[in-house]
Formats: C-alpha cells, sequence, structure tokens
C-alpha cells in the first residue's frame, strides 16, 4: 500500500505532463516582434510625462501648494506603476507625509494615500494604522473600509476582512467586486474568484487602470490555473488598452515559457521588458527561465543580480518570498533563508509566512520548531502552490509519506504558480 500512494501520483504527472506537450503555441512571434519593435510612447506614457512635468513645475514656483504637491504626488505614483521604479514611490510618499504634517493630520484623504504608499511596500501594519486614522477622522468612510479589507487581508487577519467586505459589498461596485475576487481566491473557489474578476472589468466605467487591473489579474488567475488560452486573451486586452502594460507583456512571456516550450521567445520578451522597467521583478523571470533552460549557471547570475537589487533598504519587505525561495532553491543558504522568513512573518503572520518560515526552521535542523509551527499555524488552512510544496517536502522528509502526498497533489493542481526547478521536481517525485 505504501508504495501504491506513491505510484498513482506519478502516473497521473506523467499522463497529465504527456496531454500537455500536444498543445500548440499561443504566442503569434509576428506579434511579438511588432509590439517590441515599437519604440513610441504609449497614450498612457504621454500623458503621465506631460502631467507629471506640469507639476513639478507648479511645485517648483509654488513649493508649499497643497494642490501642487498633491498631484505631483499622484503623478509621480503613476510614474510607480508604469516603470516600477522605486524612488518615484518613496519620492511621493515624502510628499505627502508634509502636506498630511502641514495640514495638522486633519484630512483621512492624505491619510489614505500614505496607507496606499505603505502597502505598495509591504508596511501592512503601519497601512493598516494610517487607514484607521482615517476611519476616526470620518471622511470618505467607503474608501477607508476599502484599504482596512485590504490591510486585513494581507496580514492574515481573514475573519475580520470577511466581515468588512460584507460592510462594502454594493452589486455595481468596482472595488467590492476586486476584493470579493481576492477573497474567493484565497478560499480555494478559483470559479469565483474568475467570475468576480470579469464584473469588476465591466464596471471599470471607462477608467483605463481599473479595467486594466481586473483583467490583467484575470490574466494571470487563468495562467496559475493553466488555462494559458484565456491567459493569452486577456494579457492582449491589457496591452490593447495600453500599450505600456509590461506586467501583461512579461505574462505574454510567461506563456511563451510555460505553455508554448519557447523559451527563445520568452527570453526576447523578457529582455524587453528588462529595457523598460526598474523594478527587481524582471531578474526573478530570468532565475525562472535559466530553470527552465536548467542553465545552473545562468540561474545563480541572475539570482544575485535579483538579490543584489531587491535586498536594497529601499526595497524594505517588498520581496522577502522570491528572497526565501531563491536561498532555498538556487543558492541553498539556509541560514539566510532563515533570517528572512523571520522578519517576513513578524511583517505579516498568515498561513503562508508560517509554512515559509515552518521550511526554513526544517532546513536549519530545529524540526521540532518546525512541525509545531506547522501544526499550529499552517495544517488545514488554504495554502498556494509554494506553500504546498514547501510543507509537502518537510513533511516527505518526516517520512509522513501520504500526508506528503496529498500537499504534493495539491501543489501540482497550482503548479503554474511554481517556478520551473519546483514543477521538474514535482514531475519527477522520486526525485523530492
Amino acid at each position: 500500500m505504501k508504495n501504491i500512494s506513491k505510484i498513482i501520483p506519478i502516473l497521473l504527472l506523467i499522463f497529465l505532463a504527456s496531454c500537455q506537450s500536444k498543445n500548440t503555441a499561443i504566442i503569434n512571434s509576428k506579434f511579438i516582434d511588432s509590439l517590441l519593435a515599437n519604440n513610441t510612447l504609449s497614450a498612457k506614457e504621454k500623458a503621465v510625462a506631460q502631467d507629471l512635468d506640469f507639476w513639478k513645475k507648479r511645485l517648483e514656483t509654488n513649493p508649499e501648494s497643497y494642490t501642487n504637491s498633491q498631484q505631483y504626488a499622484s503623478m509621480l505614483l503613476a510614474k510607480f506603476h508604469l516603470y516600477g521604479n522605486i524612488e518615484d514611490l518613496k519620492n511621493a510618499e515624502k510628499l505627502i507625509l508634509m502636506v498630511n504634517k502641514n495640514q495638522k493630520e486633519t484630512e483621512s484623504g492624505l491619510f489614505r494615500n500614505l496607507a496606499n504608499y505603505s502597502s505598495l511596500q509591504h508596511r501592512f501594519a503601519e497601512a493598516n494604522n494610517f487607514s484607521n486614522r482615517a476611519l476616526k477622522i470620518g471622511e470618505n468612510k467607503y474608501e477607508t473600509l476599502l484599504q482596512l479589507f485590504d490591510n486585513n487581508f494581507e496580514l492574515g487577519k481573514i475573519e475580520q476582512a470577511k466581515a468588512i467586505l460584507y460592510k462594502i459589498k454594493k452589486p455595481n461596485e468596482y472595488a467590492y467586486y476586486f476584493r470579493l475576487s481576492k477573497m474567493n481566491h484565497y478560499l480555494g473557489d478559483l470559479d469565483g474568484s474568475i467570475s468576480a474578476l470579469e464584473t469588476a472589468s465591466k464596471l471599470a466605467n471607462g477608467n483605463i487602470y481599473l479595467e486594466q487591473a481586473a483583467i490583467s489579474n484575470l490574466a494571470d488567475l487563468y495562467a496559475h490555473s493553466g488555462e494559458f488560452e484565456k491567459a493569452h486573451e486577456n494579457y492582449l486586452k491589457c496591452i490593447s488598452l495600453d500599450q505600456a502594460d509590461y506586467h501583461s507583456i512579461t505574462g505574454l512571456g510567461l506563456v511563451a515559457l510555460n505553455h508554448d516550450k519557447n523559451p527563445k521567445l520568452a527570453a526576447k520578451i523578457f529582455d524587453y521588458v528588462a529595457t523598460k522597467t526598474k523594478s527587481p521583478d524582471i531578474y526573478y523571470r530570468y532565475v525562472q527561465l535559466a530553470q527552465y533552460l536548467n542553465d545552473k549557471k545562468m540561474e545563480e547570475k541572475y539570482a544575485l543580480k535579483f538579490i543584489e537589487k531587491a535586498s536594497l533598504p529601499v526595497y524594505g519587505n517588498m520581496y522577502n518570498k522570491y528572497l526565501i525561495e531563491i536561498y532555498d532553491a538556487t543558492l541553498n543558504d539556509s541560514k539566510k533563508m532563515l533570517e528572512i522568513a523571520k522578519k517576513e512573518l513578524i511583517n505579516r503572520n498568515t498561513p503562508q509566512t508560517s509554512s515559509w518560515y515552518s521550511w526554513a526552521l526544517y532546513k536549519n535542523n530545529l524540526k521540532s520548531e518546525a512541525i509545531t509551527n506547522y501544526k499550529t499555524n499552517v495544517s488545514g488552512k488554504p495554502l498556494e502552490g509554494l506553500e504546498l510544496f514547501y510543507i509537502g517536502k518537510m513533511l516527505m522528509a518526516e517520512k509522513k509519506e501520504f500526508n506528503a502526498n496529498e500537499y504534493f497533489a495539491l501543489a501540482y493542481k497550482n503548479r503554474f504558480d511554481l517556478s520551473p526547478g519546483k514543477k521538474i521536481q514535482l514531475e519527477n517525485m522520486d526525485n523530492i
């Protein structure tokens, strides 16, 4: 019986992998060539550049102006969303901190701005504090409740987030359906999550930023569930709304890699995005590309580049999840992995972060602590692909093969959340 429990999942994986290999390519390489050859600024890029220049000049003329400061900060945020330069976000935050001080901390909108900046930098407890201060002031409570949902959700306070979701429920409100999708996804209701995002995209009311946010998240959900044709369709919708959607262009690269088995095209797409964005994310994509190619030298090269940038103090806790994964799988530095896992657990104590912490403890031979933390904070909680994989490996090392295989089976269902290296391990379960 013990051997059968291992053989059945392996045969299932081999069958599924063989089915997938018969898929035909989705990405049109001619379209990609045309897209990448277009060097003109998009409509959004032009608008942001013009508005940024306008408000910068206004602010230089009158640096004490409340309106000039707010508008310039807003355009810096828009630029950050386009190109991922953390300095733009930091400068926007500094401006609003100054304005908030000058206004004697009396405006809820300024606290909501600060909460947004904190959340984008994964300072979720701080964001929650700012949102609660906005709530006490009382203006535009609905907007504040939306933020409080986001903060509680990220901090792992799911029951509080559910209660807020009930309060903000509106039948024709984009913001409600966007957050309903997040909750459904957390609870494992993928169909409900997709349906909520589809509804949200229809309620954007001509706001391209909101529409792109819904559709790109929808594309990501389809990609994570292996429905690559639908992912491709939605990434293209985003790019048609504005060609400077570098997240969606990167998504096309991941479809080329994970579905079409075309690393050359994926590399071409990643190379293009690398010339446009300033965030460390693209180096993580190169790590994934190297894993697909089984090129250990390339994998280590880009892992070190990612670490060099993502570990800068300016990024704080923004990249802890990926740093843990790279120190674990690529660089095999268990001590550094545990150090970051501890830091992230303090930042937000969720079943996901607890699972990272359990695996890091186990890798550092703190096995009793790892199992206790798993039983207390992880077992029975909703997890995604990476966490399922970590716990499966830990339980397999503990010789709890039946439980480990249950986690591996669930991880395989979520395999497109995983790096190519982890997918390969799942497809060769004897190597785990």
